[in-house]
């Protein structure tokens, strides 16, 4: 897997058609309730998207960047950037997926319930529309998007901690193993009297598989480009 500075704009493209296009349709459907539930719903959505942005957007290192949904880069216009290690960590985040989550539901059950009460084509095809798109935008996102987000090689995304943990082979427990492996190479080919690896600092699971291997901490410096913490580990042969 590989970890994106900035996401390919293409991904970015499909994931507003997609995910974008089933928000729309959900409009659609809503705007058929009336002025009232068309006038709440929109609400709703403009409180779902600057509470995305101010909480989660302004937290995620992608801050100031293009990520999957290009959300990274519209931030910073209203946002000031927040702490990094509270990604996920905050009750307002979940509070705004919950939003994010309803957002969704609300148009499909709108749409059943449309369907049940008088049933026409141009109804179906549209409730068709809202699921596909949405199912279209939901099932590649873990190899899509979460495989290659930074996010969660950092840790800090549940899903994408978990599909780094199999990439690395930490949820298998063959990290060590591979640690292993790469030093009895080392030591057959080079016969070092020591071995040093540099690690990001917030990579804390690699570190304890270094760590377990028998590496210390002997140093720790921050990179002149982004202010990104390193810390160098060495072990005597």
């Amino acid at each position: 897997m590989k970890c994106y500075q900035e996401f390919p704009l293409s991904t970015v493209v499909y994931n507003l058609v997609t995910l974008g296009g089933a928000l729309a349709a959900g409009v659609i459907i809503v705007v058929q309730f009336g002025f009232g539930a068309t006038a709440s719903y929109l609400a709703l959505l403009a409180l779902t998207g600057v509470g995305l942005l101010a909480t989660v957007c302004a937290r995620c290192s992608y801050y100031g960047r293009r990520c999957a949904l290009g959300l990274g880069v519209v931030a910073p216009r209203a946002f000031k950037k927040g702490q990094e290690d509270e990604f996920f960590r905050t009750a307002p985040q979940f509070v705004v997926l919950l939003l994010l989550a309803l957002l969704l539901f609300l148009p499909i059950a709108g749409g059943v319930v449309l369907l049940a009460t008088e049933y026409s084509t141009g109804r179906l095809a549209l409730l068709v529309a809202l699921v596909g798109l949405l199912l279209a935008g939901l099932i590649p996102h873990p190899r899509l998007v979460c495989s290659h987000c930074c996010q969660g090689e950092r840790g800090l995304c549940p899903i994408g901690r978990q599909l780094w943990k199999v990439e690395c082979g930490e949820a298998v427990g063959h990290g060590l193993g591979y640690v292993k492996a790469v030093l009895d190479f080392g030591h057959r080919i080079f016969a070092p009297t020591a071995f040093r690896v540099t690690v990001a600092e917030f990579n804390k699971r690699v570190l304890r598989v270094w760590a377990k291997a028998g590496f210390r901490a002997v140093q720790a410096f921050q990179k002149e480009q982004d202010g990104r913490a390193f810390v160098v580990l060495m072990r005597e042969v």
